[in-house]
């Protein structure tokens, strides 16, 4: 995003805009990763259900970057489809530990 904004023209505020949504969702990944770690290390039901809500805000962030942003390359395209599949993976696999976490033992 600030690499395109050094070489193509954006619309004014957009750059700004698109840099600050970026770091956010870098933080937000980092959050949901540090939750999926421990919560997984752990075996705990909360931190794992902290960890799918964030993965479902991590897909929208996807879905930002690939679709509103002012420009998207193709390997940023590819970046995020595979980005895709992989967030998919670890929601299913996030509420399998979850069921297995919550079951008796």
């Amino acid at each position: 995003s600030f690499l395109s904004g050094l070489s193509l023209p954006y619309p004014p505020h957009t750059l700004g805009l698109e840099c600050g949504l970026v770091a956010l969702w870098a933080i937000l990944e980092w959050a949901r990763g540090f939750l999926g770690s421990m919560g997984n290390k752990t075996e705990q039901v909360v931190p794992t259900a902290w960890f799918l809500l964030l993965t479902l805000l991590g897909v929208l962030g996807n879905l930002y970057l690939v679709h509103y942003q002012i420009y998207v390359t193709r390997l940023e395209f590819v970046i995020n489809i595979i980005s895709f599949v992989f967030l998919g993976l670890e929601f299913i696999l996030g509420i399998l530990a979850i069921v297995g976490f919550a079951r008796p033992r």
